[in-house]
């Protein structure tokens, strides 16, 4: 059994089949040659000398508490021999040694196995999130439109970013971003530090991001990246509003709009994960319709 750096000729795509979280090979490799040198690290799991599983991990605090994550798969039918183990423990020495104060992994509500190996680390529960899903064949038009009605009653105005967006603009985008998901519950305690390389290798058209503005100035945003399980759909990378124009429907309007915008650009669903304490966006995404389908268990360790 050996734990090595991925290589350009590892199949990503084949040894991630059935991983609910994945999203896609290109979008792995893009995501970590964008990053920093140093921050991210993708390794492949060799079973007598095969490929037989994947590890990811961030070195910077992108997590609760200032932590780093790491997360792995290994197909179901070469579980159980230690390799699972073995590459959350090599992510775990690389997130250390980042200067990381802790690691954050996510396992689906579904998979036994990995909460079993986390718990067998010291890895304990921290927290949970709602998976849900909208259906963007049946959008209600008639609450689109109250949404956007109440938002534009206290001055907010929706708007894409334009398809030749200059880098100013994109900065624009980043700054309000990275604000915003300090804020959040799910970056709570010195969490949310999303380097600008892996936001843009994320986040990478124009469509993807739907502003909401006031007075000139960015107050809140909402962007998706595709996903690899299943084409025409997409799934939510961050929402976001700015302390005071909160209360009056702007997380709604964003979501609505830009809900609308990529129906009419050929997407069918968009996905998103929020925490259970997460109540305001979990109201929000029930009123447009947004339908429970999974979770997956927020698990976390001091190296301290």
């Amino acid at each position: 059994m050996t734990v090595r750096e991925a290589r350009d000729d590892d199949d990503l795509d084949a040894l991630n089949a059935g991983n609910p979280q994945w999203f896609g090979q290109e979008q792995q490799r893009h995501t970590a040659a964008a990053a920093p040198v140093g921050v991210v690290l993708v390794v492949v799991g060799e079973l007598d000398g095969a490929p037989a599983g994947y590890g990811f991990g961030i070195g910077a605090a992108v997590a609760v508490g200032g932590y780093g994550v790491a997360q792995v798969w290994v197909p179901a039918g070469l579980r159980r021999q230690g390799l699972g183990g073995a590459l959350l423990a090599h992510l775990f020495d690389f997130v250390r040694l980042a200067g990381r104060p802790g690691v954050m992994i996510s396992v689906p509500d579904t998979e036994s196995d990995g909460l079993t190996v986390a718990r067998h680390l010291g890895l304990s529960e921290r927290g949970h999130h709602v998976e849900s899903a909208l259906d963007l064949t049946t959008l209600d038009g008639s609450s689109h439109q109250a949404a956007l009605a109440r938002a534009a009653a206290v001055g907010v105005v929706l708007s894409p970013l334009p398809q030749d967006a200059t880098d100013a603009e994109w900065e624009r985008v980043y700054a309000c971003l990275s604000t915003r998901m300090r804020e959040s519950p799910d970056a709570s305690d010195g969490g949310g530090d999303m380097p600008y390389g892996v936001f843009r290798s994320v986040v990478a058209e124009p469509w993807q991001v739907l502003l909401a503005e006031r007075a000139g100035e960015v107050v809140g945003l909402t962007c998706l990246m595709p996903r690899a399980d299943a084409p025409h759909r997409l799934n939510t990378f961050f929402t976001g509003v700015r302390a005071d124009a909160r209360g009056h429907g702007v997380s709604t309007a964003l979501k609505s709009e830009h809900a609308r915008l990529l129906r009419t650009l050929g997407w069918q669903e968009v996905w998103t994960q929020n925490m259970d304490q997460n109540v305001a966006i979990r109201t929000v995404n029930a009123r447009l319709g947004y339908r429970p389908v999974g979770g997956s268990r927020d698990l976390g360790r001091a190296f301290s």
